[in-house]
Protein backbone atom coordinates (compact mmCIF):
# COMPACT_ATOMS: atom_id res chain seq x y z
CA UNK A 1 0.00 0.00 0.00
CA UNK A 2 1.30 3.42 -0.94
CA UNK A 3 1.65 6.11 1.52
CA UNK A 4 -0.78 8.66 1.84
CA UNK A 5 0.10 12.41 3.07
CA UNK A 6 -2.19 14.21 5.49
CA UNK A 7 -3.13 17.36 6.15
CA UNK A 8 -2.75 17.79 10.12
CA UNK A 9 -4.96 21.04 11.43
CA UNK A 10 -3.57 22.93 14.24
CA UNK A 11 -5.99 21.44 16.59
CA UNK A 12 -4.86 17.91 16.24
CA UNK A 13 -0.74 19.31 16.15
CA UNK A 14 -0.04 18.34 20.15
CA UNK A 15 -1.53 14.92 19.16
CA UNK A 16 -0.01 14.27 15.99
CA UNK A 17 3.56 15.96 17.23
CA UNK A 18 4.95 12.87 18.74
CA UNK A 19 4.42 10.76 15.68
CA UNK A 20 6.07 13.47 13.49
CA UNK A 21 9.10 15.48 15.43
CA UNK A 22 11.59 12.33 15.08
CA UNK A 23 11.27 12.92 11.20
CA UNK A 24 11.65 17.02 11.48
CA UNK A 25 14.17 16.30 13.76
CA UNK A 26 16.26 13.70 11.41
CA UNK A 27 15.34 16.75 8.38
CA UNK A 28 17.11 19.75 10.89
CA UNK A 29 19.90 17.68 11.32
CA UNK A 30 21.18 18.61 8.01
CA UNK A 31 20.27 22.24 7.73
CA UNK A 32 22.13 25.13 8.84
CA UNK A 33 20.47 25.03 12.16
CA UNK A 34 17.77 28.21 11.55
CA UNK A 35 15.33 26.50 13.67
CA UNK A 36 15.30 23.80 16.29
CA UNK A 37 12.57 20.93 16.67
CA UNK A 38 10.83 23.51 19.22
CA UNK A 39 10.70 26.51 16.89
CA UNK A 40 9.13 24.33 14.31
CA UNK A 41 6.44 22.69 16.85
CA UNK A 42 5.29 26.29 18.29
CA UNK A 43 4.88 27.35 14.50
CA UNK A 44 2.96 24.68 13.82
CA UNK A 45 0.77 24.85 17.02
CA UNK A 46 0.71 28.18 16.48
CA UNK A 47 -0.81 27.73 12.40
CA UNK A 48 2.39 30.12 10.97
CA UNK A 49 3.43 26.52 9.59
CA UNK A 50 1.37 23.26 8.21
CA UNK A 51 2.54 20.22 9.67
CA UNK A 52 2.05 17.01 7.86
CA UNK A 53 2.16 13.54 8.21
CA UNK A 54 3.06 10.40 5.58
CA UNK A 55 1.01 7.82 7.08
CA UNK A 56 1.75 3.98 6.26
CA UNK A 57 -0.32 1.51 6.57
CA UNK A 58 -0.25 1.12 10.24
CA UNK A 59 2.00 3.87 11.50
CA UNK A 60 3.68 7.41 10.41
CA UNK A 61 6.19 7.17 7.99
CA UNK A 62 7.45 10.67 7.68
CA UNK A 63 6.35 14.05 8.51
CA UNK A 64 6.43 17.54 6.44
CA UNK A 65 6.67 21.13 7.39
CA UNK A 66 4.93 23.87 5.17
CA UNK A 67 4.68 27.44 5.08
CA UNK A 68 2.61 29.87 2.63
CA UNK A 69 4.78 32.69 1.69
CA UNK A 70 3.28 35.63 -0.23
CA UNK A 71 5.47 37.76 -2.28
CA UNK A 72 4.25 40.97 -4.48
CA UNK A 73 3.48 39.18 -7.73
CA UNK A 74 2.97 35.51 -6.75
CA UNK A 75 1.83 33.11 -3.36
CA UNK A 76 3.88 30.12 -3.01
CA UNK A 77 3.79 27.17 -0.95
CA UNK A 78 7.20 26.44 0.62
CA UNK A 79 8.42 23.09 1.84
CA UNK A 80 10.48 23.96 4.72
CA UNK A 81 11.16 20.26 6.50
CA UNK A 82 10.57 16.75 5.38
CA UNK A 83 11.94 13.42 6.60
CA UNK A 84 10.64 9.67 6.37
CA UNK A 85 11.42 5.89 6.37
CA UNK A 86 10.23 6.04 2.64
CA UNK A 87 12.70 6.01 -0.70
CA UNK A 88 12.36 9.47 -1.82
CA UNK A 89 10.25 8.89 -4.98
CA UNK A 90 7.57 7.28 -2.74
CA UNK A 91 7.44 10.56 -0.85
CA UNK A 92 7.37 12.80 -3.45
CA UNK A 93 4.66 10.70 -5.23
CA UNK A 94 2.38 11.17 -1.75
CA UNK A 95 2.81 14.85 -2.19
CA UNK A 96 1.54 14.94 -5.89
CA UNK A 97 -1.56 12.77 -5.28
CA UNK A 98 -4.86 14.86 -6.14
CA UNK A 99 -6.01 15.72 -2.87
CA UNK A 100 -3.21 16.07 -1.23
CA UNK A 101 -0.43 19.18 -0.54
CA UNK A 102 -0.13 20.49 -4.25
CA UNK A 103 -4.32 20.29 -4.26
CA UNK A 104 -4.08 21.87 -1.04
CA UNK A 105 -1.77 24.44 -2.30
CA UNK A 106 -3.82 25.38 -4.98
CA UNK A 107 -7.18 25.90 -2.70
CA UNK A 108 -4.75 28.54 -0.56
CA UNK A 109 -3.79 30.85 -4.12
CA UNK A 110 -0.39 29.05 -4.71
CA UNK A 111 0.67 29.01 -8.00
CA UNK A 112 4.19 27.30 -7.18
CA UNK A 113 5.83 25.43 -4.78
CA UNK A 114 9.35 25.53 -3.48
CA UNK A 115 11.32 23.11 -1.62
CA UNK A 116 15.26 23.04 -0.42
CA UNK A 117 17.22 19.79 -0.83
CA UNK A 118 20.48 18.40 -1.02
CA UNK A 119 21.87 17.60 -4.72
CA UNK A 120 20.27 14.04 -4.70
CA UNK A 121 16.86 15.37 -4.63
CA UNK A 122 16.81 17.01 -7.63
CA UNK A 123 16.33 13.61 -10.15
CA UNK A 124 13.75 12.64 -7.63
CA UNK A 125 11.82 15.92 -7.92
CA UNK A 126 12.06 16.26 -11.79
CA UNK A 127 10.15 13.40 -12.17
CA UNK A 128 7.36 15.06 -10.23
CA UNK A 129 7.25 18.58 -12.17
CA UNK A 130 9.98 20.35 -10.16
CA UNK A 131 12.90 22.14 -11.70
CA UNK A 132 16.11 23.94 -10.36
CA UNK A 133 15.32 27.13 -9.97
CA UNK A 134 18.61 28.69 -8.67
CA UNK A 135 21.23 27.65 -5.93
CA UNK A 136 21.37 28.80 -2.21
CA UNK A 137 24.50 29.47 -0.91
CA UNK A 138 25.65 30.52 2.42
CA UNK A 139 28.80 32.00 4.48
CA UNK A 140 28.86 31.51 8.36
CA UNK A 141 29.72 35.05 9.26
CA UNK A 142 30.25 33.99 12.87
CA UNK A 143 33.46 31.59 11.97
Amino acid sequence: MAATLLFVPVADVPDAWKYCAPFIQDALETTQGENDIVDVEQFCREGAWQLWALAGEQTVVGAAVTQVVKYPRKTMLELIYFGATLPREEWLAAMSNEGTLETWAKKRGCTHIMLHGRNGAERACKQHGYERWYVCMGKNLAA
